[in-house]
């Protein structure tokens, strides 16, 4: 169709008009994508970072019960690890949950706050890709409800 018939069937304002309102409807779909893996994600990292602030302070049973509820509280209990096993395969999904067990041991055994810190970085890391890529693959949360 050429330009001059597509101006007579349709003016050019109302074709501009169409364009922006479809526009705007694509970029709210966008900005709405969902959040929920990040957001938990960043509930994990807050756990995480405790462990770090109580051993830094000497509170070894602190820092061991923050690591607990980082894995069993939020990312097992959450069901992150579940959406991981489907979406990152279950070998993957279980060398992250061996650095949440050293990261738990290290603590327990009063390790060096390098040594802590460099895990605790390296599995915030981790658990926020990971969150970005269960969110891009719009993995629901309600997919994984116990008893299914």
């Amino acid at each position: 169709m050429s330009r001059s018939l597509l101006c007579t069937r349709f003016p050019l304002k109302l074709v501009q008009i169409l364009l922006a309102v479809s526009l705007c409807f694509v970029f709210a779909n966008g900005a709405n994508a969902s959040t929920h893996w990040a957001n938990l994600a960043e509930s994990i990292v807050v756990s995480v970072q405790a462990a770090q602030n109580a051993h830094q302070k000497g509170d070894t049973q602190g820092a061991k019960r923050a690591v607990v509820e980082a894995y069993f509280g939020i990312f097992e209990g959450a069901k992150m690890e579940a959406a991981m096993r489907i979406t990152r395969g279950a070998k993957y999904t279980y060398k992250v949950e061996r650095l949440f067990g050293k990261l738990r041991k290290l603590v327990a055994s009063d390790a060096s706050k390098d040594e802590i810190s460099d895990l605790a970085t390296s599995l915030i890391e981790v658990i926020r890709q990971d969150a970005l890529l269960l969110d891009a693959a719009e993995i629901p949360p309600e997919v994984f409800k116990v008893n299914q």
